[in-house]
């Protein structure tokens, strides 16, 4: 182990005593000196005259919010490489959205410590260089230089799989995860390094994005640019510097860590913007983004498609006489009886407020009756909190028509008609009238 000349140095500006005594805790813990502040003010007035390696802020700050503290940092202090890490309450797209136009480099939840601390204890032995998180995959036919090489990287802290040849190593990597691949050029079996390299460039995705660090005895500067011209990640020469592959294999994970980072962040505002965050179904925007690719696709290939709009009945009494809480488990409630009534290939969304749309491919208007009938009657005798809840269900069917908004206006139709006919009762749109 290489030692290290300072431990790290974090800034934390929260102005809650509990959270205060849980931050200092937890990078004392891992080794790293503190320093706290409750304000933004405070914190510049640090930053100008002491160094961080990281700061982790609060939103919620005396005099300012952590989000107007980052862009602070970034702009009046001009600090753009420091991490800057911020506790939220609860879970917000806009809010998200803000923080990481902001300068912010990830966002936390205040309860949900654990996340906090993997990523701290990421950053704080970044800072240390004295241990590499990850995963290789480690191909190498010469038995002495593979024992060689793995005892120092497991010194280090690395997870090394070692292969002798690139045939194994391709079927690993197709069944596990790893952060790196690490391998010769020349190697036993049919398949050389590069061979290995060009199967990676094959795989799915999320696969063909790891980081490829090639070594080889040969000086070739020509085969080199060539493997980088490719897209090999790096090139190390035999006999290898352990000092300089450790540097390039820290590097190397962390850009990993940090691509993975982003590409999970932007998955996670994908979802958010996709889906209602009440009830965890997809939202009003998914509906009108997908129902017209599965209305093109029943026309092209001529399979029937049914569309329901359910109401929650006289779902405004529930709020005014149990409050907004007990509505929102009511929401819940229904959300769940109606998602785990579909089938996986149906889509099933909260328009808005009390009222649902299902989609339902490969289905009949009879069949969507007898679902929707199913439905209403398990919400009738499910009895959320102990409330007594109805819907009203209107049905109207695709017959070749790939107009989304002509066929929701159909069924919402159907809905007005089943609420005209007493609530709690399922409605079928015709071309002619609504029957019941």
């Amino acid at each position: 182990m290489e030692n290290v000349d300072r431990p790290m140095k974090v800034l934390i500006a929260e102005p809650e005593k509990v959270f205060q005594a849980l931050l200092v805790e937890m990078f004392r813990g891992l080794g790293a000196d503190t320093v706290l502040v409750s304000s933004a003010a405070e914190g510049i007035e640090k930053m100008k005259s002491e160094q961080f390696e990281l700061i982790c802020t609060s939103n919620r700050l005396e005099d300012a919010t952590g989000i107007s503290f980052a862009e602070s940092i970034r702009l009046d202090v001009g600090d753009n490489r420091i991490p800057v890490l911020l506790l939220i309450d609860e879970e917000d797209r806009d809010l998200l959205n803000e923080a990481l136009q902001s300068g912010i480099t990830d966002t936390f939840l205040k309860n949900d410590p654990e996340s906090l601390l993997e990523r701290v204890r990421f950053v704080v032995d970044l800072h240390s260089r004295q241990t590499i998180y990850g995963k290789v995959l480690y191909v190498e036919d010469s038995r002495i230089e593979a024992e060689m090489i793995k005892t120092q990287l497991r010194e280090v802290g690395v997870n090394v799989t070692h292969f002798d040849t690139a045939e194994e190593a391709l079927e690993s990597l197709i069944a596990h995860d790893y952060d790196l691949v690490l391998t010769d050029i020349m190697l036993a079996g049919t398949m050389s390094g590069v061979d290995l390299f060009s199967e990676i460039l094959k795989l799915p995705q999320q696969k063909r994005h790891i980081p490829v660090l090639v070594m080889s005895g040969l000086e070739d500067i020509a085969r080199r640019i060539e493997l980088l011209r490719r897209g090999v990640s790096d090139y190390v020469t035999k006999p290898v510097v352990f000092d300089e592959l450790k540097v390039r294999l820290n590097n190397l994970i962390t850009n990993k860590k940090l691509f993975d980072r982003v590409t999970e962040q932007q998955e996670m505002l994908h979802k958010m913007a996709m889906t209602d965050q009440l009830t965890g179904l997809y939202n009003r925007h998914s509906l009108v983004d997908i129902a017209p690719r599965y209305l093109s696709k029943a026309k092209r290939h001529e399979h029937n498609v049914a569309l329901v709009v359910i109401d929650v009945d006289h779902f405004k009494q529930v709020n005014d006489t149990h409050g907004h809480s007990m509505g929102d488990q009511v929401l819940r409630a229904v959300a769940d009886l109606l998602k785990n009534g579909c089938r996986k290939e149906d889509f099933v969304a909260r328009f808005g407020g009390e009222e649902f749309v299902m989609l339902l491919p490969y289905c009949d208007i009879e069949h969507a009756k007898a679902k929707c009938e199913l439905l209403r009657k398990l919400l009738e005798g499910t009895k959320p909190k102990g409330l007594y809840i109805t819907a009203s269900f209107g049905i109207a069917a695709a017959n070749g028509e790939a107009d989304f908004d002509k066929l929701f206006h159909m069924a919402d139709s159907a809905v007005y008609a089943a609420k005209a006919n007493g609530r709690n009762c399922v409605v079928v749109h015709h071309d002619e009238q609504v029957s019941r």
